[in-house]
């Protein structure tokens, strides 16, 4: 998996298992969220 973040703030990428990873910089933190298609949300890990 790579990430490339687009704007230098936020990045989309899917795993190799089909997961849709979501990781954004806020400040000097950096977080992890995945999307759920069932239920079209996101929740971080």
């Amino acid at each position: 998996m790579a990430l490339n973040f687009s704007n230098g703030l936020s990045a989309i990428t899917q795993d190799g298992a089909g997961t849709t990873h979501v990781v954004w910089l806020e400040g000097t933190n950096i977080w992890h969220a995945v999307y759920d298609p069932v239920s079209q949300s996101v929740f971080e890990k």
